[in-house]
């Protein structure tokens, strides 16, 4: 073969390899989109999104009742029998009876998790998360947080223009000088896109988001969390440094 139809096999190779590159990129652009609309539609039509009723009294359920005590008395005897008596079942049941009580000790953990947040994220989203989502979600919020209390103190917010892209806002904790946080009128379709930036990945999805909002002629407001001054920023930076390690 002659060079130049060497490379033109290698360019047609190349693009084959593209293709489904192309179709994912699509796809992951119309899920940006669809979830920035999701996002930004409430605001726009003026919803009101729900509030956790912090007063409301809980009522009885089979999720509020709190059997890890019961079941860690029953993993002890079972563990005691099964010594005693020399029972390969019992001693098989100790171990599952403690698993059991740890989900249920977690679980029971949920109610007091969310009291304190202001939007009830499984009425908006229709959702009623099972015994096990529950024990996970407290499972994997106390690994990413060990004993890290947040701060219910509002932070004062600022906005600066960004240095590298034309028309991009990004939020700052305010300090002297600086300009307010002040989202734009219904004309400016305002749209607020927020990255925890852990891992590059999730900076680049969130500036593709950017784009598209500033692409629609909407004030946009890039709002890194890493970005604003305080404890939770620190927690961020720890975090992605275990994560860093780990996936080393």
């Amino acid at each position: 073969e002659s060079l130049p139809e060497k490379w033109e096999e290698q360019v047609t190779h190349k693009r084959e390899q593209m293709a489904p590159r192309r179709s994912h990129s699509s796809m992951r652009s119309l899920t940006l989109i669809v979830a920035a609309v999701a996002l930004i539609a409430p605001l726009v039509a003026g919803t009101n999104v729900p509030k956790i009723k912090k007063d409301q009294p809980v009522g009885f359920s089979v999720h509020s009742l709190r059997l890890y005590a019961p079941l860690s008395l029953g993993a002890i005897a079972a563990a005691a029998f099964g010594y005693d008596k020399k029972s390969i079942p019992m001693l098989a049941l100790t171990p599952l009876l403690m698993a059991v009580a740890m989900l249920d000790w977690k679980a029971s953990q949920y109610r007091g998790l969310i009291t304190e947040n202001e939007i009830d994220i499984d009425a908006y989203t229709h959702s009623k998360p099972s015994f096990m989502d529950r024990a996970k979600i407290v499972a994997l919020h106390g690994l990413s947080t060990g004993n890290h209390k947040r701060s219910l103190v509002p932070l004062k917010l600022a906005m600066q223009s960004s240095p590298f892209v034309p028309g991009l806002f990004a939020s700052k904790r305010l300090k002297n000088g600086m300009e307010p946080f002040k989202l734009g009128s219904a004309d400016q379709k305002p749209v607020v896109i927020g990255t925890i930036r852990m891992g590059f990945g999730h900076h680049r999805i969130a500036y593709s988001a950017s784009s598209w909002a500033l692409g629609e002629g909407s004030q946009t407001i890039f709002h890194d969390l890493l970005a604003i001054d305080s404890p939770e920023a620190a927690l961020i930076k720890e975090a992605d440094a275990l994560y860093s390690k780990g996936s080393r």
